[in-house]
């Protein structure tokens, strides 16, 4: 089992809400790899930690989300957060309540990789003005 490694993702969300950004980053390999499917603004691939950071500010230009996670599995150098993710959006002030899956993927100590999943039709409603 890998507890290090679920602990390690533990910790990013942790700096995540506590909006410690210097930490998060700490957490992050150089080489990192965020992908979130392009049907939503802020989707795409982004590679490198400058990257990442761009993917984290187009999520916060668009949501005030509030990530909670029900469950860890532990995979070895995977480990699969699964929760919701509940908040308003910025543009229409419309709320979400959207489940999620985030596949966060660890070598080295260190975050190589994050593919988030949520569900898409609730998430575009909201984004949605009318």
């Amino acid at each position: 089992m890998s507890t290090g490694n679920v602990e390690l993702v533990k910790s990013v969300y942790t700096a995540m809400k506590a909006g410690n950004i210097l930490s998060l980053f700490t957490k992050l390999s150089p080489d990192i790899r965020v992908w979130q499917t392009d049907e939503l603004p802020w989707g795409g691939t982004y590679v490198g930690l400058m990257q990442a950071k761009t993917f984290f500010g187009k999520v916060s230009a668009h949501l005030t989300p509030e990530v909670t996670l029900e469950r860890f599995i532990d995979s070895g150098d995977y480990v699969i957060g699964i929760g919701r993710t509940q908040g308003t959006t910025k543009d229409t002030g419309k709320p979400f309540d959207v489940p999620l899956l985030h596949l966060w993927e660890v070598r080295g100590g260190k975050v190589i990789g994050l593919q988030v999943f949520l569900e898409n039709a609730p998430m575009l409603a909201a984004l949605t003005a009318g």
